[in-house]
């Protein structure tokens, strides 16, 4: 199935990136024992283990003006993580207008955030990595697959 979008969010949210012009040694990157990539790769682990982990250890929120609120958390370095924190929306009708106030990508494609990895958003916000959580997530990362 093929759908044309037009467009539609190329102003909004696409026109202002610029394609990278720095060569970046992957493997490099994935070989140094404090990177993203080598916790998530080492072991065998999976990704989503990593993010159920993650999900689990956030500090949860009420809503988005919660964390808003939070004071700045200054990052003391390289390969020190941010703090987890995030927020559980119900539906979708929850999520978009918060997703707009923001200015994240407000659009949804098949009953998912379209920036989502199964439902979870992920992004930085004033030194937190901040999460948006769908209201099943724990049935999804945690629970085992019968």
């Amino acid at each position: 199935m093929y759908v044309d979008c037009s467009g539609q969010f190329f102003d909004d949210f696409l026109k202002a990136i610029k394609l990278n012009d720095v060569a970046v040694n992957w493997p490099a990157v994935a070989a140094q024992p404090d990177s993203i990539l080598s916790r998530i790769n080492n072991g065998g682990h999976q990704f989503d283990d990593y993010l159920a982990k993650l999900l689990s250890a956030a500090k949860g929120y009420h809503t988005w003006q919660e964390i808003n609120a939070l004071p700045r958390h200054e990052v003391s370095g390289p390969g020190v993580d941010p703090p987890v924190v995030a927020w559980t929306y119900q539906t979708l009708q929850d999520l978009t207008p918060v997703l707009s106030t923001i200015g994240l990508m407000t659009d949804h494609k098949e009953g998912i955030p379209r920036t989502s990895y199964r439902g979870v958003i992920w992004f930085r916000f004033n030194g937190y990595r901040v999460l948006f959580r769908p209201h099943d997530w724990a049935k999804q990362f945690l629970e085992p697959i019968s």
